[in-house]
């Protein structure tokens, strides 16, 4: 007696393959990407868990450091002395040193860029171009508003 495996067996060497064989290739084949989908599916639903699971954490830690940040930005805050008195503002003038032998470079401050202690200018040249201008020592800025002169 005859099984439905013997008669999906390949065939010899140069036979030609009868219509059952092929439906039953076409079968095992089509069984086969179905269980291949089937895996591919659990994969992605486990994939999009650990992803859910580990953005969850991610944005818990990164809520952490941004309060982190935070109170330390405010203590330092607390604890600077500094004042926005003590701060350049727009309108004040700035000189800065110039190579030895060089006449000092002077411009107006436009913008106050960054924040208390990281702060930079957007500065007009008295060249006549702007450019952004982070502070450095042999820099005096004169405070037009106030008639006081700080060095930095």
């Amino acid at each position: 007696m005859a099984t439905a495996t013997e008669t999906t067996k390949a065939p010899a060497r140069g036979a030609e393959r009868t219509p059952a064989m092929k439906h039953a290739d076409d079968a095992k084949t089509l069984e086969y990407l179905q269980h291949a989908i089937d895996d591919l599916d659990r994969a992605r639903e486990h994939a999009d868990k650990e992803l859910r699971s580990g953005l969850g954490t991610a944005m818990a830690r990164m809520r952490e450091i941004a309060g982190d940040v935070r109170r330390r930005a405010q203590n330092n805050a607390a604890e600077s002395p500094e004042t926005t008195e003590d701060r350049a503002r727009a309108g004040d003038s700035i000189e800065v040193k110039g190579l030895p032998g060089r006449t000092p470079r002077r411009g107006q401050i436009l913008e106050v860029l960054g924040r208390s202690g990281h702060e930079h200018y957007d500065v007009r040249w008295d060249e006549q171009h702007t450019s952004i201008f982070f502070p450095t020592e042999g820099m005096t800025v004169i405070r037009h508003h106030r008639g006081t002169t700080e060095h930095a």
